[in-house]
Order: C-alpha cells, then structure tokens, then sequence
C-alpha cells in the first residue's frame, strides 16, 4: 500500500469518527458538515470527495458493520 493510500485512508476513517460523533450530537438531519470537516481537520471539498452525502456515511458504517459480522460468523464456524 502507498502512502498515498495509507494517507486516504486515514483521512476517510477520520471522516467517519467525525461524522459518527456529530450523528450521536445532533442527529442524521441536523448533522452539520462544516463540524464533521472541522472536527477531522480537513478541507469541506474532502468530505464530497470520500462521501457523495451524509447518507453515504451511514451506508459506509452499515458495510463495515457488516464485514464484522462476517469476519466473526466465519472465525466462529472455522472453530472446531
């Protein structure tokens, strides 16, 4: 992995705390973008350029959710 990647990466995952603590303050439709960039440190343009919409976080979060279930069902059912 680059660290370009390494570095997008980061900056994605940043987004998604932000967006996530923001989410938890105020909710989905009072969420405010300017506090997600603001709290991870970037630019407004970065925040579109990871995620189309604020919407696009949540599905971003239900995908990662469900790689875990996964990840666990498929270590559980590999257990002897």
């Amino acid at each position: 992995v680059s660290a370009r990647e390494t570095k997008r990466r980061a900056t994605r995952e940043r987004l998604l705390e932000a967006a996530v603590a923001e989410f938890k303050r105020d909710g989905m439709a009072s969420a405010d973008i300017g506090a997600i960039v603001s709290a991870a440190g970037v630019a407004h343009g970065t925040f579109f350029f990871h995620f189309p919409t604020k919407e696009h976080v949540l599905l971003e979060l239900e995908r990662c959710e469900e790689m875990r279930i996964a990840e666990s069902l498929t270590a559980f059912f590999d257990t002897p």
